[in-house]
């Protein structure tokens, strides 16, 4: 499946419902754009509480915004460039609250786990 495609965002969103919540307690909704992908812009909530984690297409109240183009983004999936560089050489854009991420940290490792198996089955290219 195509990354960030309808099919990728489905199957993203299930992974994530196999997602134990968060135990710490934490609350986060982490807000996600890419542009200048094939199917143009994308976006997607990632709402991490203490009863659910979840992955939901298109924009809404986030704590913070992440936003790169579609090549950062890809090459973030397939494990070619990581988040911190891409932040470093400003090819990622933030917004709100960063702070709320770093605490957030064990809670972002179980989603980041739960995706493996998507990016495993995930194509790259436009």
């Amino acid at each position: 499946m195509r990354f960030l495609s309808t099919e990728w965002l489905t199957a993203a969103a299930g992974a994530l419902r196999a997602v134990a919540p968060a135990e710490s307690g934490a609350h986060l909704v982490v807000q996600q754009v890419v542009t200048d992908g094939p199917d143009g812009e994308v976006a997607y909530l990632v709402r991490i509480s203490p009863n659910a984690v979840e992955l939901v297409p298109g924009r809404g109240d986030a704590d913070v915004v992440f936003t790169e183009d579609w090549d950062t983004a890809a090459a973030i999936g397939e494990g070619r460039l990581s988040p911190q560089a891409a932040l470093m050489e400003g090819r990622i854009r933030t917004s709100g609250n960063v702070s709320v991420v770093m605490a957030a940290q064990d809670s972002l490792a179980s989603v980041e786990s739960a995706l493996a198996g998507v990016r495993a089955a995930t194509t790259y290219g436009r």
